[in-house]
């Protein structure tokens, strides 16, 4: 794979972190090696939990890039999901030369067989089990898979660069974690050569087109396709965990409502201490989306940090576990989005 001619694609969702590491991969391709690159994103309603694509381009400095149209045949695809491996549109343009990154703590052959017989170079990162070790964040775990996944060693040591300017007016604790979370992304993704008998395209870019348009869109102009938010489910938006309710610690004071600014929580006229008083429902995981000030505002440990699992493909359930999945819903989120 040349270094000086890539097309990357980032799938992710808001509130990530995808976009920012697509302009630190431009500007350092730019500013430190001397090359021609872009770097944009394509946004859905622009919130948290909305599907979130990140575009760059790198080419030599001798070749012009006039384009700034999305990446339909990327040389790395880098999920931030596991989950995406169940979006044919995420997955759209995928070649039998392309590099795919996924986070996810599966391993490279599991991860195989969810792709089918013929599957690309495999890159994987375990970005979940990295965060609970260290005070890093997903997306530059992200960044260092994707350095690691481009072959070019420069280019990663020219981001640790940039990123030590990028990061110099914030706390040194930031910085340091920062260009952590680079290195560990650089040095414990995981390499599984392709399987392939022929150059093919894997996922054509054809499976994007919906068959609904304006002269035949639903009533009240509902989309049935994956990635839109009817259901309401923010479960990609997560970095990790969620509130647990621990309804027998509960004293009903609301605090965890007053402050969850996703109207989480739900509640019931009822009775408490021989009076009538609304009772706290606990949490509607569909809305969640796992900032966790709900725990750190309760005053007796009735919410609890917990690990979020009810988007692993490992999991009991068997639910595909895309933004608006039904069989998700039906079968996580009514029992309370907890795979236990």
């Amino acid at each position: 794979m040349n270094p000086q001619n890539l097309d990357i694609k980032i799938e992710s969702v808001g509130g990530m972190g995808a976009n920012l590491i697509g302009k630190i991969l431009g500007e350092t391709a730019a500013m430190k090696l001397m090359l021609n690159a872009t770097s944009f994103s394509s946004y859905g309603s622009e919130k948290t939990g909305s599907p979130v694509t990140a575009f760059v381009r790198v080419r030599n400095n001798h070749d012009t890039i006039i384009e700034n149209t999305p990446i339909t045949h990327p040389d790395i695809l880098a999920l931030f999901h596991q989950s995406f491996l169940k979006n044919d549109g995420a997955l759209a343009g995928l070649t039998t030369d392309s590099r795919l990154i996924v986070n996810t703590p599966l391993g490279t052959e599991p991860i195989r067989k969810l792709l089918g017989h013929d599957t690309p170079d495999l890159f994987v990162l375990d970005c979940q089990s990295l965060m609970e070790q260290h005070p890093v964040r997903i997306n530059m775990l992200m960044l260092g898979a994707i350095l690691k996944a481009s072959g070019n060693e420069d280019w990663f040591l020219a981001v640790l660069e940039f990123a030590e300017e990028l990061f110099s007016s914030k706390e040194p604790e930031t910085l340091h974690n920062n260009l952590l979370a680079v290195r560990l992304g650089y040095e414990e993704t995981v390499f599984s050569k392709g399987i392939s008998a022929e150059k093919k395209e894997l996922f054509p870019p054809s499976r994007q087109i919906s068959v609904f348009g304006y002269r035949n869109t639903l009533p009240g102009g509902i989309l049935p396709s994956l990635g839109n938010t009817a259901q309401n489910n923010l479960s990609l938006s997560r970095n990790g965990y969620i509130p647990k309710y621990l309804p027998e610690k509960c004293i009903h004071c609301g605090l965890c409502d007053t402050t969850c600014p996703d109207m989480v929580f739900t509640f019931r006229e009822g009775e408490y201490n021989n009076r009538r008083a609304m009772i706290n429902q606990g949490p509607d995981y569909r809305f969640c989306k796992g900032c966790l000030r709900c725990v750190e505002v309760c005053p007796t440990q009735a919410l609890v940090s917990q690990k979020d699992t009810s988007g692993n493909l490992s999991g009991t359930h068997g639910a595909d576990p895309i933004i608006t999945s039904e069989a998700f819903y039906q079968e996580n989120v009514k029992e309370g989005g907890l795979n236990e």
